[in-house]
């Protein structure tokens, strides 16, 4: 059977599993679900670049699949360190000793962007490597390799990436009332300084079973790194 043809059907396969994902991840926006519902879609994709013989983004995605799965675990999360930098370690011996175009570099890229989403306990530090790594690295990877059924994927899923991000991180952020300036500057003070918005809770605070009640943590959170831009509805006052 024609490998090119078998590509092409793995990566078809990584399209539909990927729309799944996300609508998945639209019902449960936490870290540890993005995290498992990630695995059959990266093995899907890892055999589309296999069968394309492009080794160093099947390699990429190999590991990702690997990663995420044990990133999954009791284990992968008491050993995040080791996890995340045996896989960048696998990816960067795998590309160097198959280098063959400067193209391969873009998978490299892509592990390490993945890797670091992969690594955060909050969906949204999760979301925002994975979607730079969708537009930036592995879509033009997938159009290198003529894999354009990968390109559909990696688009779609550039769409939903863009969607989920909007819907639970930025929509709301600034509170309840908040205009679309007033939430996207409650989101980036989210950001960069890891502090309370008006957006999904379990976005903003780890899932882990291990750890405190997601609105425990995000009591905390509010509590003590306020974020300037979040402005809660307050309950009136009874007279």
């Amino acid at each position: 059977m024609d490998t090119y043809f078998l590509s092409q059907a793995f990566g078809m396969a990584a399209l539909i599993f990927r729309t799944g994902s996300y609508y998945i991840q639209s019902r449960f926006p936490d870290a540890d679900t993005m995290r498992k519902v990630m695995v059959p879609t990266h093995a899907v994709s890892a055999l589309s670049y296999a069968c394309n013989d492009a080794l160093v983004p099947a390699v990429a995605y190999a590991g990702a699949t690997l990663r995420t799965a044990l990133l999954s675990t009791h284990f992968g999360e008491k050993h995040k360190n080791l996890i995340t930098a045996l896989n960048i370690a696998l990816v960067s011996a795998v590309t160097t000793a198959l280098y063959e175009r400067p193209s391969d570099l873009l998978a490299l890229g892509g592990t390490i962007a993945a890797t670091i989403g992969d690594y955060q306990g909050q969906g949204r530090y999760q979301r925002l490597p994975y979607l730079f790594a969708r537009a930036g690295l592995w879509i033009p990877m997938a159009i290198v390799n003529n894999n354009w059924a990968m390109l559909a994927a990696d688009t779609a899923s550039l769409g939903l990436s863009i969607k989920a991000v909007h819907e639970h991180d930025i929509k709301n952020a600034g509170g309840p009332k908040a205009g679309l300036l007033q939430n996207l500057k409650a989101y980036l003070h989210g950001i960069f300084f890891d502090s309370a918005t008006g957006a999904n809770i379990k976005g903003q605070v780890s899932t882990n079973p291990e750890h405190e009640d997601v609105h425990v943590q995000y009591a905390k959170k509010l509590a003590t790194n306020s974020n300037p831009y979040f402005r809660p509805v307050r309950p009136k006052a009874h007279i």
